[in-house]
């Protein structure tokens, strides 16, 4: 997860001509490390809840209600 983040802000860097201290991203690779962790709960309870042992594309349009930006995004790539 760290190198994958730390691949992003290297391209980040040079498109934006900014610089990422080695904190920063430290500090953005747990934050999508903790996100992912709390999201596979929330997949998880949702099945459970719905009696099913697999996680469904409906379980992750539930999960996208509580991010309206996520929600405009599925909204934009299901519109093209």
């Amino acid at each position: 997860m760290n190198l994958k983040v730390a691949d992003l802000c290297t391209e980040l860097e040079s498109e934006l001509g900014v610089k990422f201290t080695h904190e920063v991203v430290a500090s953005l690779g747990y934050l999508a490390y903790d996100k992912i962790q709390r999201s596979t709960e929330d997949f998880e309870a949702f099945a459970q809840h719905a009696k099913r042992t697999n996680v469904t594309a409906d379980d992750v349009k539930l999960l996208t209600r509580r991010n309206s930006n996520l929600v405009n995004l599925i909204l934009m790539i299901h519109m093209e």
